[in-house]
């Protein structure tokens, strides 16, 4: 039977997303985890079926609000047999094996556009109406093109090590395991993977020859250029900690997530490189093991909407509203104001995130600056290489490097006065 028919029928499969579809379009804010749990849940289904419905269901996630508009109806169900017809079920065939009649040939127009520029913009990029002019206001005539190319599939990126072999010797020990793989355009030392292979099981993974990390997240990295002491301070499971090792003299990660600082030292230990972890209170007041610091370079990549990365999370759309947009900027300023303590004087605060969005970006440097006239911006194309700056800051996005969207500025204490 084909794949397809086999997700249309009233079987397991089909009720195993139906039911993930009804516990996000319930609880958005909940949609990462839930579609989690479904991954873990989809094991006991055929193994063939799993990869199909969950393209499916992330289709779904990303596209239901225009599936809604263009069938009429908001029936889990429709929208279901709908998504399969637009990943080629036959209609017809659709409608017998289901027994779910659709107007499928309102289907025909997939891309034909709402009249109202905005309304088309929500319903295109899977995004509420509330949001929708914040989108519109960071991206501009950008909007659209950044959701084609966040719909697509991200390429499988991977970082050499340098504690452990060149990009180049790793690209030929991967190809004696008859893996392909091509440099990086942007990152220095970023391979793409020709492909899907497993790596977890490879002894090059294992012995901590590299790690898996998109090339936008390796600018990022590259951006801090890690010397002296660095602090990585919203580090999570570690992969720009890692990354800035070999430049770093002495390396501090921190973070309010436990778990995710285990993970870190797991890989560390691997990578074969040293890093002292502090793990935050909830509320992220830095311990006196750490705020006696002062360090030459100072990361925050802070916590974000996730909206530049939405070819892996496609359900940060579903969470996207002006409220908790706001308690995240405030989120990200309290988070700014501490890192600012640890910087020494000549050193650098470099604030990141993984958002599009001018709030979370442009708007939080603009604001750290006039809170803190001690610090200056350092125009990001000084340090990095031109083509993946607009000048003063760090900016790239699926739509225009291939990479996740993410985004960096420079922040230089200013020494005192004499």
């Amino acid at each position: 039977m084909d794949l397809l028919e086999s997700l249309a029928r009233p079987a397991a499969p089909r009720e195993l997303a139906l039911s993930a579809w009804a516990q996000i379009a319930a609880a958005p804010h909940r949609a990462g985890p839930i579609l989690k749990a479904t991954q873990r849940d989809a094991r006991r289904i055929r193994s063939r079926q799993r990869r199909p419905l969950m393209e499916v269901l992330f289709d779904l996630v990303r596209h239901a609000r225009r599936m809604e508009w263009k069938l009429g109806t908001d029936d889990p169900q429709t929208l279901w047999i709908g998504m399969l017809i637009r990943h080629g079920l036959d209609p017809a065939t659709a409608t017998a094996i289901s027994g779910i009649d659709g107007p499928w040939d309102r289907l025909d127009d997939w891309d034909t556009p709402h009249p109202d520029p905005l309304r088309w913009l929500a319903l295109r990029g899977g995004i509420s109406d509330e949001a929708t002019p914040l989108v519109h206001d960071s991206l501009g005539d950008r909007a659209h093109p950044f959701f084609d190319a966040s719909d697509q599939r991200a390429p499988l990126c991977i970082r050499a090590n340098p504690a452990k072999a060149t990009r180049t010797q790793l690209q030929h020990a991967l190809a004696e395991r008859s893996i392909a793989s091509e440099p990086g355009p942007w990152s220095t030392h970023g391979l793409v993977l020709h492909g899907r292979p497993q790596l977890d099981p490879l002894d090059l993974h294992r012995d901590g020859w590299f790690e898996v990390q998109d090339e936008g997240s390796q600018l990022l990295a590259e951006l801090v250029q890690a010397q002296g002491t660095v602090v990585d301070l919203c580090a999570g499971a570690g992969g720009k900690t890692l990354a800035m090792a070999t430049g770093a003299r002495t390396l501090h990660a921190a973070d309010v997530r436990h778990r995710a600082l285990t993970r870190l030292k797991q890989r560390a230990r691997r990578a074969g490189v040293r890093v002292t972890p502090h793990a935050l209170p909830p509320d992220g007041v830095l311990p006196r093991s750490l705020s006696s610091v002062r360090a030459d370079r100072v990361l925050v990549d802070a916590p974000c909407s996730g909206m530049g990365v939405l070819r892996r999370d496609p359900h940060n759309r579903l969470r996207l509203n002006p409220s908790d947009l706001t308690q995240l900027c405030d989120l990200q300023a309290r988070i700014l104001d501490r890192a600012a303590t640890l910087v020494k004087p000549g050193g650098r605060l470099i604030y990141a995130t993984c958002s599009v969005l001018r709030p979370e970006n442009d708007d939080a440097v603009s604001a750290f600056l006039q809170r803190h006239p001690h610090f200056r911006l350092h125009p990001a194309d000084e340090v990095m290489r031109a083509d993946v700056c607009d000048g003063a800051f760090l900016r790239v996005a699926p739509d225009t490097h291939g990479t996740d969207g993410f985004f960096g500025a420079v922040l230089v204490r200013q020494p005192p006065e004499t």
